[in-house]
């Protein structure tokens, strides 16, 4: 999906001014899955089938690559996006033979389109640092601007989390505000079904200890039944990585920045999942609706609003009916807030 609006709009937040000459205030981005990119090089001691490419002499769009994620390829594709997971370190590496990189950092080209052709945290160190620099580079390139902070999805969190660990006097001198596009902050119950990230599981904060989340045909499973639930679809690996990564920013801490909590309401949203015999384990199960943003519940995305009594700095919220969590980008009733919030400024 183009968010090309949004990045015309960031370039002009970075290096313009306006017609009365007034500095504009730069703006960071913080994507989440779906605006993150990953390139890769092979060199694969094996591959999962014989039409899998072994080595490559040249990086190659990984994330996202809709080319890849057709039958027989996306066996290819799992392979090489895959990580291993040690159990005594409590930290990742890449499949073996795949080295990944990250394109872009800084500018808005990576960005712009989820598929180029038209981590968890507790492993982010060098990450955090280059945001930080990022950060102090265009506040002082700017003529001493104030810096807004612009995160999708779970770039949410891994935001939150950064601001947990700065200093307020950091804070005060180089963040003007956190604006925050379809938030993450109690988790969502889409992904047990995806198991696309384990930090991403319901958190404890947002749903209570009996309510069911998975019904599977022999016990039904809670907050309280990860362990199980990873060990019964045999994943018991997921469940250690959840264990590394699920209280970074539970229970939530506030900021300590001005924010603007944006996020869309009344789409239909995954609430929990119904297994048969026959579905479990081998296809899609029942899906059992809530309100929310088609990917985050209502509940989650209600999250910011925890940080009014924990700050003095104000918090901003605004709903976006009918606002699914991607089409939220490129939205004119966003983009139309997002300028009258960087030009207020």
């Amino acid at each position: 999906m183009a968010v090309d609006k949004i990045a015309i709009l960031f370039l002009f937040g970075i290096f313009a001014f306006t017609e009365a000459g007034t500095k504009l205030n730069p703006v960071v981005l913080v994507p989440g899955d779906g605006g993150s990119q990953f390139q890769a090089k092979l060199n694969k001691p094996t591959t999962v089938a014989s039409y899998c490419i072994k080595k490559t002499d040249y990086y190659y769009d990984l994330w996202l690559n809709l080319e890849q994620l057709v039958p027989f390829l996306i066996d290819c594709f799992v392979d090489n996006m895959r990580l291993e997971y040690d159990n005594v370190t409590r930290t990742t590496r890449n499949s073996p033979g795949v080295d990944v990189k990250i394109p872009g950092f800084g500018g808005t080209e990576t960005v712009e389109w989820l598929d180029h052709s038209h981590i968890s945290l507790n492993e982010m160190k060098l990450f955090f640092v280059d945001l930080q620099q990022l950060i102090e580079r265009a506040y002082y390139t700017t003529g001493n601007q104030k810096v807004f902070l612009l995160a999708h999805s779970m770039g949410n969190p891994v935001t939150l989390y950064f601001l947990n660990h700065m200093t307020n006097a950091w804070k005060a001198k180089f963040i003007q505000s956190f604006i925050s596009l379809a938030g993450v902050w109690g988790g969502a119950a889409k992904p047990i079904r995806l198991m696309i990230s384990a930090w991403l599981m319901p958190s404890d904060q947002f749903w209570g200890p009996d309510e069911v989340l998975v019904m599977a045909p022999t016990r039904n499973y809670t907050i309280r039944d990860y362990k199980q639930l990873f060990k019964d679809i045999n994943y018991e690996t997921g469940y250690m990585m959840w264990e590394d990564t699920h209280a970074l920013i539970n229970p939530l801490k506030a900021p300590g920045v001005e924010m603007h909590c944006l996020h869309g309401v009344n789409v239909t949203t995954p609430k929990a999942f119904r297994y048969t015999n026959k579905t479990w384990h081998e296809s899609y199960p029942e899906t059992i609706p809530d309100d929310g943003d088609g990917t985050v519940n209502i509940r989650s995305l209600h999250g910011c609003l925890k940080f009014k009594k924990m700050q003095k700095q104000p918090i901003y919220h605004k709903e976006f009916d009918k606002a699914e969590h991607m089409q939220i980008l490129n939205l004119k009733s966003v983009i139309d807030y997002l300028k009258k919030v960087f030009v207020k400024s």
